[in-house]
């Protein structure tokens, strides 16, 4: 956009606007003021032309930090909103007798000025009066650090604008890069009838790639390549970066790549650190996944991590960082972008390139992940030449690796996830997963100094096998953070899984901070974008409790209150269902209709299986020959609660149980339960039945299966014999309204006029239970609100949508609340009992009251 002016004052407030800019970091290398990009929001994908001012170099959407526009007449919000795909967060509009702030916004409803009209005498005190927090570092740490944002800057910045614009470029750079990997492949087989060789397609679309973005970001030697013959194009490329690995070289294949990428997109603004997006999203198909164990890491999921970590704190000289496992490389590409940020403006970007190549070093064992990764990390560095230090190793036989480790300050990884084959070295150490040998290697290793950035299973947050790393960790560090994730958070892997970030070494302090934050299912994308997790807490812990488990569970409050109760294994023991030899063979192992060897019992978690009833069963082969373990021996035909293993929901309500008398036997997806002590078995039921087993097995739990362990330490309460009693008759007529048969005369306790009756009895159970515990009301209330906004539904065949009406503010126990009398104080009740002559004034407030 070439300024144009309504006068000599008029051009004179536009060059001190980018005066003002030029005195607080904004030199005249870091701005264009004929800058061209596309603005993807719009779906013609326009070209737009702005004054952009950058906070560093390579330009792009991440390092966008104003767009000056002079205008004649005042601009709109829509006109204003054109700009937003430049990346930049604040406008400044030049008016002919002052200059107008914008912020910009992901769409024009969130664009606006923030402060009135300023003079352009004024111009120099704006700048001055918000240098703190508009200068380049500033600017950039808060658009791309979530959670970095001042008070002042967020009167300023929409920080939704950036993670919109990443997700549209991606979804339109996967587009365009899959309909260039269909076409090459098509172009290929039509040639030659087979298909490409993978690894010789992926290099000529990335060599194309990274042509595509040299010449649209005018590097010499690209910028006139539009009538150069594709296999001219890949050779510059190929000199430029020193690769000699080949590529397809049939010219039908190039010349499809050519015409696909070479049309239509513009990688003028694009942050080029978002290429490695291909690898994970574009070129890796289910089948190699599970060959490898491969389960990239998210680059946002990379960002949290590297951006969580210290790295300020850091000399700038010593901020080493090492990633074994590289993969393709997206920590690397992550590290790269947060030293970026730390380091001056006005460093060259040879001078950044030495330093890059100086602090960051990679490791992988495959050839051709470790390619990738090398050109994943080069195009992150725009445009200069490769030279990285990324080593073809195995981490546990490499002494380059126990080299790098010594003298590293940050070492961030994604670990392969599946178990050592049967001969390597790792398993006559003891040691058969993947990520616990890395985790402890790197310990072993690690300088003094060293700060530590894992994606683990979530098994590691409280699973046995981690527990000496857990250990070694507090002893290590006194700031330790986990954020428990949910399943497919990783690209076409159904994987629970959890960040350990190490903060902060012990440098005395015998007590852990232990930062603990949890992501649900529901809150899965807002964390990806946005980095905000469902819920986070925080406490002080010894040694021995983190080496015990890292979780902080929510209602942390209520389990602590229960602390002192006895646990579910002392009334009762508990073991999971019976298994068979693998593989499983449906045909062999289950049958419609009994037979010899088989008996009759329950193999999976239905829709059906709900709380309370019996579901429909099926029959288990228990021939000797099939068994496998020992729990075939139990005593199965003896009463008892069966319970599911397998999680009904990831919701709250993710358990139900149900009473046992006839002898059924159960597979793997179930525990049963057999009372002892004398402790009768329906109270068991309405124990596992309640909102506390429901709430502790959901904030005790993060996987697809319930453990033994879990319930086993569940808190019981005493129960008294007459409760024992009234549990069996309430559960006994909830039972029989089910069925839809008469009730007896059991006289319903606190039954509640209005409600409907299996409703009010399976209340009338829970209210029992939660009396048993004697929580105090205010905790009492914190547990049943826990299931207000349940997203599945409990196990009842009838609607249940908490436990108090949504507008009820006090506190009170829940047998309290349904209870008769309590339903006599309230003024609906009054109103319905009262004669029709009453003054109506009257009844007016008492209709309010009710």
């Amino acid at each position: 956009m070439i300024p144009t002016f309504v006068n000599d004052r008029h051009e004179k407030g536009y060059r001190a606007v980018l005066g003002g800019l030029n005195h607080i970091g904004y030199s005249a290398g870091l701005r264009d003021e004929d800058y061209e990009f596309v603005d993807w929001f719009d779906s013609l994908a326009p070209k737009r032309r702005v004054c952009a001012v950058f906070g560093q170099t390579p330009f792009s959407y991440d390092s966008a930090c104003f767009a000056v526009f002079p205008t004649k007449t005042p601009a709109t919000a829509d006109r204003v909103a054109q700009y937003r795909a430049l990346g930049a967060p604040i406008g400044l509009e030049v008016q002919p007798n002052g200059i107008l702030p914008w912020r910009i916004g992901r769409d024009a409803s969130t664009t606006c000025h923030v402060r009135e009209e300023i003079p352009h005498e004024r111009i120099d005190a704006l700048f001055r009066d918000s240098a703190l927090d508009w200068k380049p570092q500033s600017i950039l740490r808060a658009k791309n650090i979530p959670g970095a944002t001042t008070a002042a800057q967020l009167e300023f910045l929409d920080l939704n604008l950036v993670p919109a614009l990443e997700q549209i470029v991606s979804q339109k750079l996967h587009e365009v890069l899959t309909a260039a990997i269909v076409d090459v492949t098509n172009a290929h087989q039509t040639r030659t009838g087979l298909p490409p060789d993978p690894r010789r397609l992926f290099r000529l679309v990335f060599r194309m790639l990274a042509a595509r973005v040299l010449h649209d970001r005018s590097v010499q030697g690209f910028r006139s390549l539009d009538s150069a013959t594709p296999a001219v194009i890949l050779e510059r490329v190929a000199d430029y970066y020193g690769e000699d690995s080949p590529v397809l070289h049939d010219r039908a294949s190039q010349q499809a790549v050519f015409d696909r990428l070479w049309d239509g997109f513009s990688f003028q603004n694009l942050s080029v650190d978002i290429l490695s997006y291909i690898y994970e999203n574009t070129l890796v198909d289910a089948g190699a996944r599970a060959e490898l164990g491969i389960h990239s890491t998210p680059r946002n999921i990379a960002r949290y991590i590297v951006n969580k970590l210290p790295f300020e704190d850091i000399p700038e000289a010593d901020r080493r960082v090492v990633e074994p496992c590289s993969g393709h490389g997206v920590f690397l590409v992550a590290a790269l972008k947060r030293l970026r940020d730390l380091l001056s403006p006005n460093m060259s970007g040879q001078e950044r390139h030495k330093y890059f190549v100086k602090m960051l070093r990679g490791f992988e064992i495959d050839a051709f992940a470790l390619e990738v990764s090398r050109l994943c990390v080069t195009l992150a560095d725009f445009p200069n030449h490769s030279g990285w230090k990324l080593h073809c190793a195995d981490i546990f036989r490499s002494p380059d690796f126990d080299k790098s480790l010594q003298s590293a300050q940050i070492v961030l990884c994604n670990p392969p996830f599946q178990d050592f084959g049967p001969s390597h070295a790792a398993r006559r150490q003891g040691l058969l997963k993947k990520p616990v040998a890395v985790l402890s290697k790197v310990l072993s290793a690690l300088s003094p100094a060293g700060l530590v950035g894992f994606v683990l299973p979530r098994q590691a947050v409280s699973g046995l096998s981690y527990r000496e790393a857990r250990e070694r960790l507090a002893k290590r560090y006194s700031e330790i953070e986990v954020v428990s994730l949910p399943d497919r958070i990783f690209q076409g892997v159904d994987l629970e899984t959890c960040l350990l970030i190490a903060k902060s070494v012990r440098r005395g302090s015998k007590l852990v901070s232990l930062q603990f934050s949890e992501v649900r299912e529901e809150d899965r994308h807002r964390f990806v974008q946005q980095h905000h997790a469902s819920r986070t807490d925080i406490s002080e812990r010894s040694i021995s409790e983190v080496a015990r488990s890292w979780n902080i569970p929510e209602l942390s409050e209520v389990w602590d209150r229960l602390n002192t109760h006895a646990q579910l294994q002392k009334i009762a023991r508990i073991h999971r269902g019976v298994e068979w030899k693998q593989p499983f063979r449906r045909h062999l192992y289950l049958s419609g209709s009994p037979n010899d060897h088989f008996r009759r019992g329950l193999n999976s978690v239905e829709r059906d299986f709900r709380s309370f009833e019996t579901p429909e069963t099926t029959f288990l082969c228990g021939k000797q020959s099939f068994q496998r373990g020992n729990a075939w021996r139990l005593s199965w035909e003896h009463p008892k609660v069966i319970v599911n293993a397998v999680r009904l929901s990831r919701g709250p309500w993710r358990l139900a149980a149900f009473f046992d008398p006839s002898g059924l036997v159960v597979s793997q997806n179930f525990h049963a339960v057999w009372p002892r002590l004398g402790y009768p078995a329906t109270t068991i039921v309405a124990l596992l039945n309640s909102p506390i087993a429901a709430a502790y097995v959901a904030t005790h739990e993060g996987r697809m299966h319930i453990r033994v362990s879990t319930l086993r330490q569940m808190p019981v309460p005493e129960v008294s014999r007459e409760d024992h009693a009234l549990l069996h008759r309430l559960i006994d007529a909830y039972l029989q309204s089910l069925r839809s048969l008469p009730h007896n005369d059991l006289e319903l306790w606190g039954a509640r006029a209005g409600n409907d009756i299996a409703r009010n009895l399976l209340l009338q159970i829970d209210a029992v239970i939660l009396r048993a515990y004697n929580l105090p009301p205010r905790l009492e209330r914190r547990l049943l609100d826990y299931f207000n906004d349940a997203r599945t539904p409990r196990r009842v065949p009838f609607s249940f949508d908490g436990y108090f009406p949504e507008s009820f503010k006090p506190t009170i126990p829940l047998w309290r609340f349904i209870a008769t009398d309590f339903e006599r104080c309230r003024g609906s009740y009054l109103v319905d009992s009262l004669p029709d002559r009453i003054e109506p004034s009257i009844a007016a407030v008492l209709e309010d009251v009710a």
